[in-house]
C-alpha cells in the first residue's frame, strides 16, 4: 500500500508543530489535498484529539465532508487514509497508527460533562480532577431546574446546563451519568445518538433491554460505554484475580458475599426515586450490592442456576431491603449472597473465595486472610493481611471516597485515546445487572414491566 509523501514518519529527532504535520491543503475546509482525493476510501479513519474514530462512507459523505466537519468541530489535527478496498477496521488502524504522531494527540484535553448532582457525582468530579495530567476536564454540569444551576455551578466550578445544551456541544466529549438508575438508558443513547462517549454509575440500567440498547446505540455511534465498577480497583481483589487465573487455589469450591449495610428511612426518604422501581430498579442488591455482585462474577464467572429469597422488612418501599441467594457455578461450585439495609449501625462487607488448594477472606478493604496449602508453590506473592475494618460504606454511602474512581478515568482516557475497550464495557457491565434480575426472578420480585 503506497502511503502519501506528507504523511511518511520523519526521523525521529525531526520536530513538528500541527501546521507543518497537517498537510497543507487540508487548511481550507474546501479543499482536500490530492493524495487523499485520490484514495478510494473503504473506511476512513480520523486521528484526532479524541483518538480513533472510523466512518463509513454512508455517513460521511466524502473526504472533502470530512475535513469540514473536523475543523468545524475544532479538532486540531485530524488525517484520513485508506483501509484498501477490502480492509478491515483492525487493519486501519494498524496502518494508520504506524505513521502518525499519537504524542501530539495525547496533550489534548478531554472535556467530561457529568449528568446529575448527586452524591456520587462529588466522587467523579474529584477522580476527573486528579486525571488532570492526562488530559482530564471537566467542562460542565447537567440539571433539569435552571433553578438550581446558580447554586450546582458554585459547587462543582463549571459552567451548570441543561441536558441537552450539554449533548449539543461539540466541546464536550464524555458524558458521565450519574442520575437515578431508571434514567441511564435513555441518557446514554442521547449520548450517544450526539457522539459523545458514555462513562455511567453503576448499575448501567434497571433492565436486561434497556442495556442492551444502550450497548447497540453506543457500538452504532462509534462511541466508548463504560460502567463505573470502581471495587475492581481495590489491589485485594486485583491480586485475588491474579491468584485464582494463576491457579493457587486450585479449583474454586465455595464464595460467600455478606453485606451487612445500613441505610436509615430517612436515606430513603431523601429522594422521590429511591427505593423504588421505577427509580433504583430494586432495593439493597441493585442499589448497594451489585458491586460485590460483579466481583463475585469477576473471580467465579456467571452462575448458571440461582435460587433466592427476599423482603421488606423493615423499611417503607417498594423495594426489598433485604436478601438471600444461593448460585452454582459451571463447574460446581457454589456461592451465596446476602445482603440488608437494615443492619445498624452498619458493618464492611465480607468475601470470600475458597478453592481447592487456599483462598482468601476480606473484610472491606481488609485482607483478613490469605491461605494456600502450597505457599513455596504460589505463583502470586500474598497481601499484607490483618488489621480492622471500618463499616466504610457499610454505615455511609459517602464512606470510601473517590479514591477507587481515579483509575476508573484513567483506564476510560486510555480507552478513548486508543480506540481500546474500557476497563468494564457495556456487555460487561451487564452481567451483574443480569445477576441481579436473575435473583429477583428467583425470589418472586422481578418487575416485568420495568421500563
Amino acid at each position: 500500500m503506497h502511503l502519501p509523501a506528507e504523511y511518511k514518519r520523519p526521523h525521529k529527532r525531526q520536530r513538528h508543530t500541527h501546521a507543518q504535520m497537517a498537510p497543507a491543503s487540508t487548511k481550507k475546509a474546501n479543499r482536500v489535498s490530492p493524495p487523499l482525493r485520490n484514495i478510494p476510501t473503504k473506511i476512513i479513519i480520523f486521528e484526532t484529539r479524541m483518538g480513533m474514530v472510523s466512518a463509513m462512507p454512508g455517513k460521511i459523505r466524502s473526504a472533502q465532508a470530512s475535513v469540514a466537519q473536523m475543523e468545524k468541530t475544532r479538532h486540531p489535527f485530524a488525517v484520513l487514509q485508506k483501509a484498501g478496498n477490502n480492509g478491515s477496521r483492525r487493519q486501519a488502524r494498524r496502518f494508520t497508527e504506524q505513521f502518525i504522531f499519537r504524542r501530539v494527540l495525547m496533550t489534548d484535553s478531554i472535556n467530561f460533562a457529568i449528568l446529575g448532582p448527586g452524591s456520587v457525582a462529588d466522587f467523579h468530579r474529584q477522580a476527573i480532577e486528579a486525571n488532570a495530567g492526562a488530559g482530564a476536564r471537566l467542562a460542565a454540569v447537567a440539571h433539569y431546574n435552571p433553578a438550581r444551576f446558580e447554586a450546582l455551578s458554585a459547587r462543582f466550578g463549571v459552567p451548570c446546563r441543561t441536558q441537552a445544551d450539554v449533548l449539543a456541544d461539540p466541546a464536550i466529549d464524555v458524558v458521565v451519568i450519574c442520575t437515578p438508575s431508571g434514567q441511564h438508558a435513555g441518557q446514554a443513547i442521547a449520548a450517544a445518538q450526539a457522539g459523545k462517549h458514555v462513562l455511567v454509575d453503576k448499575p448501567m440500567a434497571t433492565s436486561l433491554a434497556d442495556a442492551d440498547a444502550m450497548i447497540a446505540a453506543c457500538e452504532q455511534a462509534g462511541v466508548k460505554l463504560g460502567v463505573s465498577f470502581q471495587r475492581r480497583n481495590e489491589p485485594q481483589f486485583i491480586r485475588a484475580r491474579q491468584a485464582i487465573e494463576a491457579g493457587d487455589f486450585g479449583e474454586l469450591a465455595l464464595g460467600a458475599v455478606t453485606i451487612p449495610y445500613f441505610r436509615p428511612q430517612s436515606y430513603y426518604d431523601s429522594g422521590g426515586w429511591r427505593g423504588t422501581w421505577a427509580g433504583d430498579g430494586g432495593g439493597v442488591l441493585m442499589n448497594q450490592g451489585i458491586h460485590l455482585v460483579d466481583i463475585l462474577l469477576w473471580l467465579m464467572g456467571n452462575p448458571v442456576e440461582i435460587r433466592a429469597h427476599a423482603g421488606t422488612l423493615h423499611r417503607r418501599i417498594d423495594v426489598e431491603d433485604t436478601l438471600s441467594a444461593s448460585l452454582r457455578f459451571a463447574n460446581g461450585a457454589l456461592a451465596t449472597i446476602c445482603a440488608t439495609t437494615t443492619a445498624a449501625p452498619g458493618f464492611p462487607h465480607r468475601v470470600e473465595i475458597f478453592g481447592t488448594r487456599g483462598g482468601f477472606q476480606v473484610e472491606g478493604s481488609v485482607v483478613t486472610r490469605w491461605l494456600v496449602a502450597e505457599p513455596a508453590a504460589a505463583r502470586i506473592a500474598p497481601p499484607p493481611t490483618g488489621g480492622e475494618a471500618n463499616a466504610g460504606a457499610g454505615s455511609d454511602p459517602k464512606g470510601e471516597g473517590p479514591a477507587l474512581f481515579m483509575p476508573v478515568y484513567r483506564e476510560f482516557i486510555r480507552a478513548v485515546r486508543e480506540d481500546a475497550s474500557p476497563q468494564v464495557d457495556g456487555r460487561e457491565g451487564r452481567r451483574s445487572l443480569a445477576t441481579v434480575l436473575d435473583i429477583y426472578k428467583s425470589a418472586g420480585i422481578y418487575r416485568a414491566s420495568l421500563p
